[in-house]
């Protein structure tokens, strides 16, 4: 089971469509534009500093380190692929798990797009609820 599906395997207060508009929302906002070698490296590596990389199947360990070499993706197929996999890596770490959580906490407050929304504020959202004590936890 991946991270993302443990991550909203918790949270019984949102449907499942709930969290799909957050994980795109957070993937959206965490990897904008065209993926390049360079944001595939830093991925890499951070993956290896924190234990996502472990996590990862042998598939996308392969993919990741095959694509890290090359300098822009234009293929949408391999590129959502790609963004699929980096965000694994950020759910990792607690700004990942708080942007996530941000998203998630906006989206069931109403607001289905996050462009004119700061991504401080989507992350101060994010840390104060995950920082709550799980029986305050409250999506809206």
């Amino acid at each position: 089971m991946t991270l993302l599906a443990d991550m909203t395997a918790y949270l019984h207060d949102a449907s499942d469509s709930l969290k799909e508009e957050a994980s795109r929302l957070s993937t959206e906002l965490l990897f904008p534009g065209i993926l390049t070698g360079e944001i595939i490296e830093k991925s890499f590596r951070k993956a290896l500093r924190n234990g996502a990389w472990r996590l990862l199947s042998s598939l996308e360990k392969e993919l990741i380190l095959i694509s890290r070499r090359w300098r822009i993706f234009r293929s949408s197929f391999i590129t959502s692929v790609l963004k699929r996999i980096l965000m694994e890596i950020e759910l990792q770490s607690f700004k990942g798990k708080a942007i996530f959580f941000g998203a998630l906490v906006l989206i069931s407050k109403g607001m289905r797009s996050l462009k004119n929304i700061a991504q401080d504020y989507i992350l101060f959202l994010g840390s104060s609820y995950l920082n709550s004590p799980s029986f305050m936890r409250l999506l809206g």
